[in-house]
């Protein structure tokens, strides 16, 4: 008689495969689906992102309360040991080279941050991006009315960085004038082009050709005002600041307290001939060092 034997073999294999399947299934949910959100850590668990926010908080309130003793302990919990205020400037310096350096709120946290760094003898690219006192001086010029044609530009001008190949926009080049401060508006470049449409491009350089960075450029048009750093876009060079307008807005560029205000910039609008398509007039304006005045 022949004995009947079960198959365990098949069993155990497909319990396997089952458990195999159950054990994926649960990790995708639980890792996907419905991943566990941890709302209770400390900083020094925290993410770049995150702890880079904690400096920028723990440097603030320094810059207001100056209790430097707190300030450290906040920062500790980072656990960043003795690489602390080091990292602190090293932090900074992404900040100045960012997006975030380019609203008023941004500077103020970096430089919170830099003299934070500073006082404990760590620095980093920070400090010379960004101008960490840097005054408010009313100018003293008044904006200039737009009128129908801008003058053509002046026939002795320097070298001008090399840039991309746009097609010169309708407008003429307007004059500059005598200087005020230590430097001079030397050259003004009107053109149009679909990639930078209504870009006013400023470049701040010393006598000899040289980008200057961390100067402080202010953009005024009727009813509003703007302020920012040269050497934010080390790419285009430590010298240079931009500042997107707006179409049929007159602008004016001074460096406050640094040089003269520039002819008013118009902000019309032209025709592309090279990439085809319309844009918005744009300008690169240099000014250059002449000397300081006495």
């Amino acid at each position: 008689m022949r004995s009947i034997r079960p198959r365990l073999g098949l069993s155990i294999a497909g319990l396997v495969i089952g458990a195999a399947i159950g054990i994926g299934l649960g990790l995708f949910y639980t890792w996907t689906v419905n991943p566990v959100v941890r709302t209770d850590v400390f900083p020094w668990q925290l993410n770049k992102e995150s702890q880079t926010n904690w400096m920028i908080a723990a440097s603030v309130a320094w810059a207001r309360d100056n209790d430097i003793f707190q300030a450290a302990n906040r920062l500790n919990e980072l656990h960043l040991s003795d690489t602390t205020f080091q990292r602190l400037a090293d932090t900074a310096c992404e900040l100045a080279r960012s997006s975030y350096a380019q609203s008023d709120t941004g500077l103020i946290a970096i430089r919170a941050m830099v003299n934070l760094a500073a006082g404990q003898g760590k620095t980093n690219c920070a400090s010379e991006l960004i101008i960490l006192n840097t005054p408010t001086i009313a100018p003293t010029a008044t904006i200039v009315q737009p009128t129908a044609t801008l003058i053509p530009p002046p026939s002795k001008t320097p070298t001008p960085l090399p840039g991309p190949t746009e097609t010169p926009a309708t407008p003429g080049s307007p004059t500059a004038t005598t200087a005020v401060g230590n430097f001079k508006v030397v050259r003004y470049e009107p053109y149009c082009s679909v990639k930078a449409s209504g870009v006013i491009e400023v470049l701040v350089q010393e006598a000899n050709g040289d980008g200057v960075a961390g100067i402080q450029v202010e953009v005024d048009w009727p009813g509003g005002k703007d302020r920012f750093f040269t050497g934010l876009k080390p790419e285009r060079g430590i010298g240079y600041a931009d500042f997107t307008a707006r179409q049929d807005e007159t602008y004016t560029v001074i460096l406050p307290g640094l040089g003269e205000r520039s002819d008013p910039l118009k902000t019309i609008p032209c025709n592309d001939r090279d990439n085809g398509g319309s844009a918005i007039t744009s300008y690169r304006v240099y000014f250059r060092r002449v000397g300081k005045t006495g």
